[in-house]
């Protein structure tokens, strides 16, 4: 959720339109499960924080490696050094394919969307 004043200074006039739910009261919603990609395809930066966070987490965590939680550890590292590592480039197109698959629209030229 965005506070309604921001999004114009934030993202994109197209974002804001397929953002989903839309807006709620005074905040732009990008939903979790699907239109969280439009903010992250616009933002890169602002993905690769939250993955460097969970990377951070990770890291810090004393777990038993036989452990379920353990395991998941020695699972998520390596695929969070990945993630962080990627260019900007990299992050739009793995969010590219997200935001055609949940909102096509958004990548729509006018005339298409008319």
């Amino acid at each position: 959720m965005v506070s309604a004043g921001i999004p114009a200074e934030l993202f994109s006039e197209r974002a804001i339109k397929n953002a989903f739910p839309g807006t709620r009261g005074e905040y732009v919603c990008f939903e979790e499960d699907c239109s969280y990609a439009i903010a992250f395809y616009e933002h890169p930066e602002w993905k690769r924080h939250l993955d460097r966070k969970a990377l951070a987490e990770w890291e810090c965590s004393n777990l038993d490696p036989d452990s379920y939680m353990g395991k998941a550890k020695a699972s998520a590292i390596p695929k969070l050094i990945a993630e962080v590592s990627k260019s900007d480039d990299a992050i739009r197109e793995d969010m590219r394919a997200i935001v055609t698959s949940w909102t096509p629209k958004y990548f729509a030229t006018e005339s298409e969307v008319a």
